[in-house]
């Protein structure tokens, strides 16, 4: 696997791949590459962290097991925020 260089910012969403494969695995392995792909300093800003109308029926379960493995993940300071459609920053260390 090729290893990718790290970033100030990094895009994050939910793809269709990500839809199909809703397991834990999937979870701690984004909040993991989240942290790797960040540079000392930089910020995590995640957004629609609430339940949206347009969400399927299990995806507010992915955004829990997601936030919850980031919260624990070292390396990284994140802050929750029920401000808005829900609202994640943190600070790789």
């Amino acid at each position: 696997m090729e290893q990718a260089s790290q970033q100030d910012a990094v895009p994050a969403g939910t793809d269709d791949q990500q839809a199909a494969h809703p397991d834990e695995w999937i979870a701690a392995r984004a909040s993991y590459c989240v942290v790797q792909l960040l540079t000392p300093g930089a910020l995590y800003l995640g957004d629609d962290l609430l339940p949206q109308p347009t969400w399927p029926h299990d995806h507010q379960q992915r955004v829990d097991v997601f936030l919850d493995r980031l919260v624990h993940e070292r390396g990284i300071r994140p802050v929750v925020m029920g401000w808005a459609s829900g609202l994640v920053v943190g600070a790789r260390i």
